[in-house]
């Protein structure tokens, strides 16, 4: 959670132009990571499953 506080935080203002967070399904990240670009009004969608090889 805190890399996504700095990483709003370095974005400063420009984080208002973006709209969306596309992310990869890692248990890393957690409802608080979604949360945090959640309140700066940016919709997250997953990267898809990736199957066994």
């Amino acid at each position: 959670m805190q890399q996504a506080r700095n990483l709003t935080a370095d974005l400063g203002i420009r984080i208002e132009s973006l709209r969306f967070l596309l992310r990869d399904r890692d248990g890393t990240y957690g409802e608080a990571f979604d949360a945090v670009f959640r309140a700066e009004e940016m919709e997250i969608f997953e990267s898809a499953p990736r199957l066994p090889a």
